[in-house]
């Protein structure tokens, strides 16, 4: 069987993946490779933008959006994260940009 090494994995990744294993009860080993056989297994291949067109007579942009995602095994809880995320970035540049005024070209 086919060995896999990966190289320069982050840590806060390392960390996620063997929490995920944890919570599964699996190995980190184990738990990559369930990953790996949900989102690009033999037997399923990723939809794309063209076949998903051709099973829905009009695909709008969050359906394609919505097929790829759950095809990755992308949960609700996942875009709760992102959203977090952006959120939190989204204040540190307003932060960010407030502190960088004069206190002349502030806008009242």
């Amino acid at each position: 069987m086919p060995l896999l090494k990966i190289r320069n994995l982050p840590d806060p990744l390392y960390r996620a993946l063997r929490t995920r294993a944890l919570a599964h009860g699996r190995s980190i080993d184990a738990e990559v490779r369930a990953i790996l056989e949900r989102t690009v297994g033999a037997d399923k291949a990723l939809p794309t933008l063209r076949n998903i067109h051709e099973t829905e007579p009009v695909a709008l942009p969050w359906t394609c959006m919505s097929e790829m995602s759950r095809a990755a095994g992308l949960t609700n809880e996942d875009f709760e994260v992102l959203d977090n995320v952006r959120a939190m970035i989204r204040a540190e540049q307003a932060d960010q940009y407030l502190s960088s005024l004069t206190p002349t070209s502030r806008p009242r």
